[in-house]
């Protein structure tokens, strides 16, 4: 009997190391892939109500707001796989009315542009940028 209750626990720990755990980071992915946004008639405010706060703002670029849906994978002792993931960069004017914005995927996120000048967008600038989504994503997975 006893060897048959530590067998059982051993079978239940190996168990539960082979399910996939999914994490969203963000807006969910529903809302994201149904994000509308109108040139000129949207707001920051009006995006705000909708979608909630910005992911981030832009450290170079105070009229530069993102919204950012990631889903990660884990599974047993594994790294992390990213699955999806889908960035919006709206760019605003000077009455914080939606200028234009862009929509990047997992393929071409590497061409987001941080920063208007080259010297600004040098290893640093990108080290800062990428350190500014992962502190506003884990702030915002904390909110949650």
């Amino acid at each position: 009997m006893y060897n048959f209750k530590i067998f059982l626990i051993l079978i239940l720990f190996f168990l539960n190391g082979c399910f996939e755990i999914r994490q969203i980071n963000g807006l969910s992915l529903n809302t994201i892939q149904n994000f509308e946004i109108e040139i000129g008639t949207s707001s920051k405010k009006s995006l705000i109500e909708n979608y909630g706060p910005p992911s981030f703002e832009s450290v170079f670029n105070k009229n530069t707001i993102y919204y950012v849906s990631q889903s990660t994978y884990y599974k047993n002792f594994n790294s992390p796989q990213l699955t999806d993931l889908i960035v919006y960069q709206i760019n605003l004017d000077e009455n914080e009315n939606v200028k234009d914005f862009r929509k990047f995927n997992q393929e071409d996120v590497k061409n987001i542009e941080i920063a208007d000048d080259s010297k600004s967008a040098d290893g640093e600038g990108l080290r800062i940028f990428l350190k500014s989504i992962i502190d506003n994503l884990q702030k915002n997975k904390l909110d949650n």
